[in-house]
């Protein structure tokens, strides 16, 4: 497959640029956000403060989300912002939220998204050590007032008529990490359903998301929606530790997903989700560095969810205007199906937990309604603000997003060992890029169209 890409990135050139360089320019922006993972176990970090940290968190556990904010801003007396490696703490979320607010006011918005890992790393865990209370209702009901208070934070600092499309993170979970909570014994779907109803009405009136927290949305700009997936119960590390048939849960989400394009009449679709489909370029490095496999963000038995999926994706990709996925941290993207046009754009995440600057995106959208441009800001944590990181199709000369990716590459594989350090700048939204640089053919073969384990083996092993 690999080969085969390197003559129809030519060939898509040639023939779509004439097509498509006059497009006219975006008529509609959105915001989309991913992985806060906010952490308000950030003050324990002080091994040193550890008293007050645990009079904290007491404080926050005993009262209602409407009353956190005056506890925050009691135990934090500076902008003491997170360093490179840490999840997102009160001053960062608070920056963001400023950020969102000044953003809203001054672009064109016309809705946003959140794609998922709200919670921190080991979230419950760290809830258990700081109240030495082990009862899962404990952790259930500060997991709750966790997302009251974000949801609410959220939805204050941008403005009430646009909607905001969440969705559900491998960290969101009444249990734990990657736990596929079981839609038929918990609250976690219902719970989280009636919080997120003042993003959006359509939330609250889905008729799926207490199936296991997906659902549609018709956005504010006319003939497009949204199709919301959970798709931790599509990855290789779904577990289940209150028993829910994950296989179950995976077939009914996709014969769902069906639907909602057999039933689409000259519609549109934004496909949004957490967990990306295709190869898992971290954990493939560090698996082929010692011998192994790639390694797959879904299911390892492709035909499960993979294939079927994609198959979903090909019989429709005239009505996908575009994909947007998460969970890796990094600015990136992926060419899911070259020749039908499918790819899919990564949105940075707002925590610096993986070693790269804070970051967010806006969206634009043509006439079409199709996804044709992206701009990137990030957070500098020397100058404490905001700023802009680059605009996808001015710095890389293109007129759309999936023309830009397709000439991307085809630079890329010209000339395999010169590794283009200004995108790996972006990639990391202008944080230090030396940890990244030993992957780029990993990234390079990650970001061409081979979804499965045998054309990435087969990528990689032509790029030796």
């Amino acid at each position: 497959m690999f080969k085969r890409n390197l003559v129809i990135f030519g060939f898509f050139i040639q023939f779509l640029f004439p097509l498509q360089i006059y497009a006219n320019k975006g008529i509609a922006n959105f915001i989309a956000i991913s992985d806060i993972h906010f952490n308000p176990f950030d003050l324990c970090n002080d091994k040193s403060n550890q008293k007050n940290c645990v009079q904290f968190i007491n404080e926050l556990n005993k009262s209602d989300s409407d009353k956190w904010n005056t506890i925050f801003k009691k135990y934090y007396k500076n902008d003491s912002f997170p360093s490179y490696g840490q999840n997102t703490n009160y001053p960062l979320f608070q920056s963001l939220l400023m950020q969102l607010k000044q953003t809203s006011k001054n672009t064109n918005i016309s809705f946003a998204v959140i794609l998922g890992d709200f919670l921190a790393h080991q979230y419950i865990e760290n809830y258990k050590i700081y109240t030495n209370d082990s009862s899962l209702m404990g952790a259930q009901n500060f997991v709750k007032k966790t997302f009251q208070y974000l949801t609410s934070e959220i939805r204050s600092s941008i403005p009430s008529n646009i909607e905001i499309y969440p969705v559900i993170g491998n960290n969101d979970s009444y249990i734990e990490n990657y736990n596929v909570d079981n839609p038929k014994t918990t609250k976690f779907y219902s719970d989280l359903k009636n919080i997120w109803s003042v993003y959006s009405p359509q939330i609250k009136s889905s008729n799926t998301f207490l199936n296991g927290g997906y659902y549609l949305a018709q956005s504010q700009i006319k003939k497009l929606s949204i199709i919301a997936l959970n798709t931790n119960a599509f990855s290789r590390n779904a577990i289940s530790k209150d028993k829910a048939d994950i296989k179950e849960m995976i077939q009914q989400q996709l014969n769902w997903l069906n639907k909602q394009f057999n039933n689409a009449r000259d519609q549109k679709f934004i496909l949004i989700s957490h967990i990306p489909c295709g190869v898992d370029v971290y954990s493939s490095f560090n698996s082929m560095i010692k011998g192994g496999e790639p390694v797959t963000f879904w299911h390892s038995n492709p035909k499960l969810v993979e294939k079927p999926y994609m198959k979903i994706l090909s019989n429709n990709f005239l009505s996908i205007s575009g994909i947007l996925v998460s969970h890796t941290h990094n600015d990136s993207f992926q060419i899911m199906n070259n020749d039908l046009g499918l790819f899919a754009s990564y949105v940075p995440s707002v925590s610096p937990a993986h070693y790269n600057n804070s970051g967010y995106k806006i969206f634009t959208i043509d006439e079409g309604n199709n996804l044709n441009n992206s701009i990137s800001y990030y957070f500098d944590p020397n100058d404490k603000a905001w700023k802009v990181a680059y605009n996808f199709n001015e710095t890389y000369e293109s007129p759309n997003l999936f023309i830009g990716m397709q000439s991307l590459l085809g630079k890329w594989n010209k000339d395999l060992d010169e590794i283009d350090e200004r995108y790996l700048k972006n990639f990391n939204l202008n944080a230090d890029i030396s940890r990244l640089k030993n992957k780029w053919k990993y990234y390079v073969c990650g970001s061409s169209d081979n979804i499965d384990v045998i054309d990435y083996q087969d990528c990689m092993n032509q790029l030796k």
